[in-house]
This record gives C-alpha cells, sequence and structure tokens, in this order.
C-alpha cells in the first residue's frame, strides 16, 4: 500500500454504511501534523458544493491507510484533475472568462495557507474580492470550490461553454411572444408585421408539408412549400368564371416564410436524412446508391460465437408423408444458423411451415442442442470435436420475416442482440445466402422429386418424391457433417495470425482456432429451457381422457398425483397454458395454474395417437380425410335419398291404410281392447318367426298305380336274387 501523500492526492474512505467519499488533499505540513483537505465526491457520484477545507492530523490519515486498507485507498487516477487546455484551443469568450475568474481567486489562494481553516481570515479577503470584481459571495464559493476540487490549477476556471444554454434543444416561443430574430426590411422601414413565430402548432404543419410534398410528391422544397400554403394556410376559396377554385391565403404576417419552412423542416432532414432519401427515392434506389459500405461479412466477427446469421430457403425438392407414403406434402422449408467467424452449421432445421419465427425457433433450439446426443438418434456416430457447436452468440442477423414482430424479448434478455436485415437486403447475409446454393448443387439436385427444368411432355417430378421430412433432415445431417469437417472455403479472408498458424480455411479447424485465439465469445444455455421459452403459446383443457390440446390427449405424474382426470368430473377445471412444438405432437409443457410453472406432458397412447409426427403432417391426415369426405359425399347422398324415398313410401302408404280401415267405435272401446290385439299380435308375430326358423316338412310323394307297380317289381327281383347261388366255375 502506497502511503506517501503529496498535495493534490485523492482518497477513497468507505464509511460504515456502505456509502463512499473521494476527499483530495490540499495542505500537508508534517511538522505541525497537519493535513488540510475537501470533499470531491460523495456515493451519489456528484460534487457537494457546500464543502469546504477541513483540517485533520496527518498521522491519523498515514495510520488509517495503512491499517485499513480494505476500507481505504490512494487513488492513483484522478478523474477530477483539472486537464491543461492549450491557449489555441479556447474560444475568446473562455478565454476573457477564464481570466475574469482567475483574478478573482488569485487574490485569495496567493494569501496564507491559513485561508484554508481560518474561516474569519478566509471571509474578510473573499469580502474584498466581491467588492473589487463586483460579484456574490456565491459566486466566489463557487470558483474556490472549482479551483479546490479540480487540483488547484487554473484550467479548473476554464468556463464550460459547451455545456451551457440548453444545447441542441429547440426554443419555440408562443404566438403572442415578440417576433424572433432581425426584422425584415419591409417591417424595418415601413413597419408591416412580418411573419408570426414558429409555435408548436405551426411546426407540426411545417413537417407535414415537407412529408407530403418533398417526400412522397417528390417536389423541390419551394414547389412543396407553395402547396402546403395552399392547404394549410388559406383563409377561403374563390371560384373563377371557369369554374375552378383559388385558394385566398391568409395575410402574410400570419403565415411563415419560405426561410421559416426551410429551417423548421431542415432540422428534421437532418435528423432524418435516411429516412428521407428512402422515401423520395425509395428503399431500393437507397439501399444501390446512398448506403454506406461495412466491408466483408466475416469482418463483423471477431471469433466463434460473436456473429451467427439466420435464414430460410425452400428447397426445390418435393416430400411425401411420413404416416402415409402414398401422400405428398410439397417442399419443405429449411432453416440454417451458421457462425460468420468459422463459416460452421451451427443449427438447422427441416419443416413445412413457411418462414416464420415458429420454424426460427426450431433452428434457434437446434443450435444449443448437443449434437452427438442428436446425432445419435439418427444412428450417426460422430466425435465430439466434428460438431463441437451448442452456444449462444453474441448477435444474431435475421430476416425482417423471421423476428421482426414477434416476441424474441427472451432472447435479448439472454445478451443476444437481434439484428433484422432490410427488405432486398441479402447481401447482409451473403455467407448463408451462399450456402443455399451448395445445397441445392450437391444434394437436393441428385434427389427423387428434385424440381429440374420442366419440359413438356416429361413427367411430373412432383410424383417422383421418395423421402419423408426424417429422411431429409437425416440426407442434410450429412451434409453438413461433412461441410464442417472437410469442405475448404474458397476466398476465406486469413488474417495474419491464421496464416502464421497455418490454420486452414475449413469449418471445424477454423472453429477450434477461434476458440484457442478469439476466445470470450460462446455462452451456453440450458437447451431445454430455452426450448420451453421460445415455443409458441396456446391454451388447452382438461377432460378425463387428460389434457386435450387439438385432439390430442397428454398427462404427466404431476396431473395424474393431483388427481385431475377425476376432478373435472365434479368440479370445473380452468383452461390451462401451454407451450407447444410444432414439429413433435409428442409432448406440450402445461403450466400450472397455481405454481405457474410449466410441467412436462407426453402424450397417451391411444388407437387413433399421432406417433410423434409433426402438426402439419397431423393437418395434412385431417385435411386429407375432410377431402376423402366430401369426394364420397355424394354417392352417400344419393344413397340416403334413395332410402328416404322408400321410408316415405311406407309412412305414406301406412298412413294411408289406417285410415282406410278405421271403424266407428268409440275412442274408449279402442283403448279397452289394447291388451286382447297386442296379445293376438304377438300369437302371430311367433308363428312367423317360427316359419323363418324351423322349415316346414316335406308332403309325401303320392304314387301312381304305375309307379307303385315299378316299385314293387324292382324289390321282387332283389329278393330274388338272394335266394339264387353263384354258379361255380
Amino acid at each position: 500500500m502506497n502511503t506517501i501523500l503529496e498535495r493534490n492526492s485523492l482518497i477513497e474512505f468507505d464509511r460504515e454504511d456502505g456509502q463512499y467519499e473521494v476527499m483530495r488533499v490540499l495542505y500537508i505540513d508534517q511538522s505541525l501534523d497537519a493535513l488540510v483537505w475537501i470533499v470531491v465526491q460523495q456515493s451519489d457520484g456528484l460534487k457537494n458544493p457546500q464543502h469546504l477545507p477541513s483540517l485533520t492530523k496527518y498521522s491519523d490519515v498515514i495510520k488509517h491507510l495503512r491499517e485499513q486498507w480494505t476500507t481505504s485507498r490512494k487513488l492513483l487516477h484522478d478523474i477530477h484533475l483539472a486537464q491543461p487546455i492549450h491557449d489555441a484551443d479556447l474560444t475568446d469568450a473562455q478565454k476573457q472568462i477564464l481570466e475574469r475568474n482567475w483574478q478573482i481567486v488569485e487574490s485569495i489562494v496567493n494569501q496564507s495557507p491559513a485561508i484554508y481553516i481560518d474561516r474569519k481570515l478566509r471571509g474578510k479577503l473573499i469580502q474584498v474580492a466581491c467588492e473589487t470584481h463586483q460579484r456574490t459571495k456565491a459566486t466566489v464559493y463557487r470558483l474556490l470550490r472549482l479551483f479546490w476540487i479540480g487540483g488547484q490549477s487554473k484550467y479548473a476556471l476554464i468556463p464550460k461553454l459547451d455545456k451551457s444554454g440548453a444545447n441542441g434543444v429547440e426554443r419555440i416561443r408562443q404566438q403572442k411572444s415578440p417576433k424572433r430574430g432581425r426584422p425584415s426590411r419591409l417591417t424595418k422601414y415601413t413597419e408591416t408585421p412580418s411573419s408570426p413565430n414558429v409555435t408548436p402548432e405551426i411546426k407540426v404543419i411545417l413537417e407535414k408539408i415537407g412529408q407530403e410534398y418533398y417526400e412522397k410528391a417528390r417536389l423541390s422544397l419551394t414547389k412543396a412549400f407553395e402547396e402546403g400554403e395552399k392547404k394549410y394556410f388559406k383563409a377561403s376559396e374563390k371560384t373563377l368564371q371557369d369554374g375552378t377554385k383559388k385558394a385566398i391565403l391568409l395575410p402574410e404576417h400570419l403565415r411563415p416564410t419560405f426561410a421559416q419552412f426551410r429551417y423548421w423542416y431542415g432540422k428534421t432532414i437532418r435528423k432524418n436524412i435516411e429516412r428521407v432519401i428512402k422515401a423520395r427515392e425509395g428503399e431500393i434506389e437507397h439501399n444501390l446508391r446512398f448506403r454506406v459500405l461495412n466491408g466483408e461479412s466475416t469482418s463483423m466477427a471477431f471469433g466463434p460465437g460473436s456473429v451467427f446469421q439466420v435464414d430460410a430457403t425452400i428447397p426445390a425438392i418435393h416430400l411425401v408423408s411420413r404416416k402415409n407414403r402414398r401422400h405428398l406434402v410439397g417442399k419443405p422449408v429449411l432453416y440454417v444458423v451458421i457462425d460468420v467467424f468459422s463459416r460452421m452449421i451451427v443449427g438447422f432445421w427441416v419443416g413445412l411451415e413457411g418462414p416464420s419465427w415458429a420454424g426460427a425457433i426450431q433452428a434457434m433450439m437446434h443450435m444449443v442442442e448437443d449434437k452427438v446426443e442428436y446425432c445419435k438418434k439418427m444412428g450417426i456416430e460422430i466425435f465430439p470435436h466434428e460438431w463441437a457447436s451448442h452456444h449462444i452468440p453474441d448477435e444474431i442477423i435475421a430476416d425482417r420475416g423471421e423476428f421482426e414482430g414477434y416476441d424474441s424479448s427472451f432472447l435479448v434478455n439472454l445478451g443476444i442482440k437481434i439484428s433484422n436485415t432490410a427488405p432486398y437486403r441479402a447481401d447482409w447475409k451473403g455467407i448463408i445466402e451462399r450456402h443455399f446454393g451448395i445445397v441445392d448443387t450437391r444434394i437436393v439436385n441428385w434427389l427423387d422429386g428434385a424440381v429440374r427444368l420442366n419440359r413438356k411432355g416429361t413427367k411430373d417430378q412432383r410424383l417422383e418424391a421418395k423421402y419423408t421430412l426424417d429422411e431429409f433432415r437425416k440426407i442434410l445431417t450429412t451434409h453438413f457433417l461433412e461441410y464442417n469437417v472437410a469442405n475448404e472455403i474458397e476466398a476465406y479472408p486469413r488474417d495474419a495470425d491464421m496464416m502464421r498458424d497455418g490454420v486452414r480455411p475449413i469449418p471445424c479447424e477454423l472453429w477450434e482456432w477461434g476458440l484457442e485465439n478469439r476466445s470470450g465469445r460462446l455462452r451456453t444455455v440450458d437447451a431445454s429451457h430455452l426450448r420451453m421459452m421460445l415455443l409458441p403459446r396456446d391454451e388447452a383443457s382438461v377432460t378425463r381422457k387428460g389434457v386435450r390440446f387439438n385432439g390430442l390427449f397428454y398427462t404427466c405424474d404431476q396431473i395424474e398425483v393431483e388427481n385431475w382426470r377425476t376432478k373435472v368430473e365434479s368440479q370445473k377445471m380452468p383452461r390451462l397454458t401451454i407451450a407447444y412444438d410444432k414439429w413433435s405432437t409428442s409432448y406440450i409443457y402445461v403450466r400450472h395454474p397455481h405454481t405457474e410453472e410449466y410441467m412436462f406432458c407426453q402424450e397417451i397412447e391411444r388407437p387413433d395417437w399421432s406417433n410423434d409426427a409433426s402438426w402439419a403432417e397431423i393437418e395434412l391426415e385431417r385435411e386429407l380425410d375432410r377431402v376423402a369426405r366430401d369426394e364420397s359425399a355424394p354417392a352417400k347422398r344419393a344413397r340416403q335419398f334413395d332410402f328416404e324415398q322408400i321410408r316415405d313410401q311406407v309412412i305414406a302408404s301406412g298412413k294411408e291404410e289406417t285410415l282406410a280401415t278405421l271403424t266407428t267405435d268409440s275412442n274408449r272401446k279402442r283403448i279397452q281392447g289394447i291388451q286382447a290385439n297386442r296379445a293376438e299380435e304377438k300369437s302371430d308375430e311367433r308363428e312367423k318367426a317360427t316359419e323363418r326358423v324351423v322349415p316346414k316338412p316335406k308332403k309325401p310323394e303320392k304314387l301312381t298305380q304305375k309307379k307303385e307297380k315299378e316299385l314293387f317289381d324292382g324289390e321282387l327281383t332283389t329278393f330274388l336274387a338272394t335266394l339264387v347261388p353263384p354258379e361255380e366255375d
């Protein structure tokens, strides 16, 4: 601990109440064991103008610094010391005020050191200075404090004119205030009233004129002001002989001049020059002619994890449904996340959702996933260094379609800066755009179902589709692995350090080299927590079959322990907030209505369960079922019409025959005969049932005389044959 104190030294003390003070040493006399200091700064960070120099023992301060070194220290960096400024860098006004201030202070501080602690002597000298220089005591005390706090230097008295006068604050007067500015020549010589002050209301009108006629109508400033006067500063309208209307303007002293319009709207142009250029020239023209060129994309990234780029494309290939390969599902959407520094593919996803936030978050979740475990689930064995990324970056550059207008605040809260590119600015994501071309050239164009150049008479290429979403993901996984491990990037801007270390421009090598030499950017988060926070929200209901969401049912251990499915029979359960994965129907996160924590719930296996399909596939199957029902509906309706006709005929016939056989019997007599009629009807029904079940016996065949004789002769011949023995050989 350096315990040597000099004049103007700064000492910081920590007080018992948790606050602190910074003191400046003004005077030291070791022979008298005396030290004079003044408070420079306190915990509130502001200089206290009420403090004056005070006396203490020099030995006590030294002892405190040596023994209580945890609560007191000598500051080596003096941020309060007034910095010398060359006279050439001072304005004439600053020089004049500085000399005047110094004359006031010099007449006091050059006296005996007793002025630091002798209040009477200091008061007399201040009174003389006030009378000599015609200044108040408050002004003299303020200058003395500036002098002492600033290091007892003349430079501490330099006026801060750049911080006075409300610099940058517009001063707009009301209409009733005196006219600002130099009077015009006409007013000077004829006393004719000039234009009014620009009030807040007039300022708004002038800005409207600029936006309507200069920016949108693309008129010149002069013409824009003329058209604006006719619209906003007219007293009345006059109809001419030809039927046209002419605007009668307000008197000149009631409407602003072109100079005022040019001044006030000119300030708007200077503040929003980019917006004005885009409004007049168009977005595309601005980007082509007026935008700032920032160089190559890689220069934005210091190391791995500095900047990730995210983008989506639609590969030119048709896929089939996993649940039924006869069903075509169309083209997928590919999302890719790439590290700008190393060009490594750090995350991707393939699905059926159009380019949107819902698809982008899937790539975000894959970005932080352990790639070794991910590949293992797909039946691919890799080493950790072959796909080592599972981190979040400092910044993500994405398309406006993915992140603009959606709630990406959770990513921002993680310390990730989200930058959205402007329309027609694919060059801002040039690295990832180029990689989409590599995917098409090396993979997609060689697969069945790929959309190539169609020629007249060729087979519809959609019918050649062979692969499901899962199979296409696995194909792309092998491609990205090959790209990360073995692809040498052409024209990669290697710096001198890379050249010296012999780093080849291969994503994995650049990643590893960056971690060793450009580390400090990568951060990790809990993948499951990130997934749950990024998933979209919806509502679900509790039923006896489980938590019902979009026609499927889910449950978890906590739901079963708390017996939700039974309680719903006796009490009304509130609708639940859930988070769901659009790419997997096998699970959802259910928010507990009391603890407000999310529970991981899995789908209940039923005969019609989804088997971990995506919601898009489920909806496709449901849509196909609806189409099939619609196709069969005409035939079903035709048969239904046939049956309705038969039924109507029976109804009409029965009604007609019943009405024809009614007698004149009274209603009472008809009702009394119900039991007897019922017994008779049951007997008839039984006979009919017996006839249907037990077949009637066949009647014996009636024999004629001729038939009887034939049967008798036949039987007699058979009997006689049994009586005659056979002849011996």
